[in-house]
């Protein structure tokens, strides 16, 4: 089933007296775009993490937020006394000068990026493992998200592809009016400009010619292939298939502009304006696919 690149996470681990609390949003973004937000100096365990993070929630711009709560916050880091002097003169001096009261400073600054610390820069071994257990947890929980919103968009693309087919097949009970007025439009300019002259089999080879080049078969049956690939793939096994299906989509577009641009027959030019309105609803929704 199709994912959708929007979701949300949420996981609590306890460790020790304390309780590490992960939230992941995610939004749709053509690449992977991760980023942390935490009091707690992560040290090498950020790499472990965003490496994680990458591998299971794949794409999309990803919001991980990753809090300690508890009466033993000593035990995940000490407290890193010039970052939070740092902090506290230049959120003070900035309070002052918007005349904003500065209350709950300090525990502000306690959520704020890189403000605890272990003794040798990195988070312990109990805490690194709840870390891991939180964001795992909170993944999880974004997956599950993510297919619930997949549902929706798998039946929505599902059903304007199989529009686009049915539009397509009602082009067919115009195609012998179509052939036959572009034969005598066809006669007719030719007799306007060489009325005499004209031989007879030269003007079947003309005609023959052109209605070649105005003849849509090929781009019914190409438009028709692609439609059930696309199908094919939207009912397929994994989540991941938002870019394959976008390609795809592109397949459809060209052959659509290209039945649009022969027709020339104004029945079937209003089936191709309702197959692009369809292709574009397509492109939103894969927009956000993951």
């Amino acid at each position: 089933m199709i994912q959708s690149m929007t979701g949300f996470g949420r996981h609590e681990v306890s460790v020790g007296d304390n309780k590490v609390l992960v939230e992941v949003r995610s939004l749709n973004g053509k690449f992977a775009d991760v980023r942390i937000k935490t009091a707690l100096q992560l040290g090498q365990n950020e790499i472990e993490l965003r490496k994680l993070i990458l591998d299971r929630a794949v794409r999309g711009k990803i919001d991980v937020v990753i809090d300690i709560k508890g009466s033993g916050i000593s035990d995940a880091g000490m407290p890193n006394g010039d970052m939070i002097k740092a902090y506290y003169e230049n959120l003070k001096g900035l309070a002052t000068e918007l005349g904003v009261e500065d209350k709950s400073l300090f525990s502000t600054i306690l959520r704020m990026p890189n403000v605890f610390q272990s003794e040798n820069g990195d988070v312990d071994a109990d805490l690194s493992k709840a870390l891991v257990e939180a964001v795992n947890g909170a993944l999880d929980k974004l997956k599950i998200f993510r297919e619930k919103e997949g549902k929706s968009l798998h039946d929505d693309l599902q059903q304007c592809v199989m529009t686009i087919s049915r539009l397509l097949k009602e082009v067919e009970p115009f195609e012998a009016d179509r052939t036959a007025a572009l034969r005598e439009r066809l006669s007719q300019k030719i007799t306007e400009i060489e009325r005499e002259s004209m031989d007879a089999n030269r003007f079947e080879q003309e005609v023959l010619y052109y209605m070649d080049k105005l003849d849509i078969h090929e781009e019914k049956v190409r438009l028709e292939q692609h439609c059930q690939y696309f199908l094919e793939v939207l009912d397929g096994d994994g989540g991941v298939k938002g870019k394959k299906l976008n390609f795809i989509s592109q397949e459809i577009g060209r052959e659509v502009n290209t039945l649009g641009a022969k027709a020339q027959w104004s029945a079937i030019q209003r089936l191709v304006v309702d197959m692009k309105d369809n292709l574009e609803k397509i492109k939103e929704q894969l927009a956000n696919a993951l």
